[in-house]
């Protein structure tokens, strides 16, 4: 009987540019943020998962953010 094997992420040269794309678009949402005067967003940027004319599409995940403490 044939055994499976666990192999390390090998990652295409087009994931490699969709996260490399993700990474370069969360500076960018970050930065206009700051200009803006307000907080970054609560979600980071993992990979682009599609494009077309009307925009791109993008996989996030939320970042915890620590508690404050809360005094009553």
């Amino acid at each position: 009987m044939d055994h499976l094997q666990v192999r390390m992420a090998d990652y295409s040269s087009a994931k490699s540019k969709a996260i490399e794309d993700a990474k370069q678009m969360q500076a960018s949402v970050i930065e206009a943020a700051i200009k803006a005067g307000k907080d970054p967003p609560k979600y980071a940027l993992i990979e682009l998962i599609g494009k077309g004319s009307f925009g791109r599409v993008y996989k996030g995940q939320v970042v915890e953010i620590p508690h404050e403490r809360q005094t009553f």
